[in-house]
């Protein structure tokens, strides 16, 4: 569990210097936080933990629902979180990033 917890800090100190990192070439990383960040293998050790999942981003911002979907983005090819519907009802309560 020790090792989960390390591993889980070191991913967030590594995303946060993606993210805070200066762009080259136009290529700005923080712009790409919302396609790595719930559709990602290697961020989804921490999908419920510091952001939603995809279906619950969509639900906190309103859509019904939401999938991943293989997308062409400012990344590169990447899974991406996409939004459907409209929400009948209350946002979760457990709303993150």
């Amino acid at each position: 569990m020790a090792g989960i917890n390390k591993l889980s800090a070191l991913l967030v100190v590594i995303a946060l210097g993606y993210l805070l990192a200066p762009s080259t070439e136009g290529f700005v990383l923080s712009d790409c936080y919302d396609t790595w960040s719930r559709c990602s293998g290697w961020s989804s050790a921490l999908t419920g933990i510091l952001w939603n999942t995809c279906s619950e981003r969509c639900q906190c911002l309103g859509h019904a629902d939401g999938a991943c979907h293989l997308a062409q983005t400012n990344c590169g090819e990447a899974y991406q979180c996409q939004c459907h519907g409209t929400l009948n009802g209350p946002r979760p309560s457990n709303c993150k990033f």
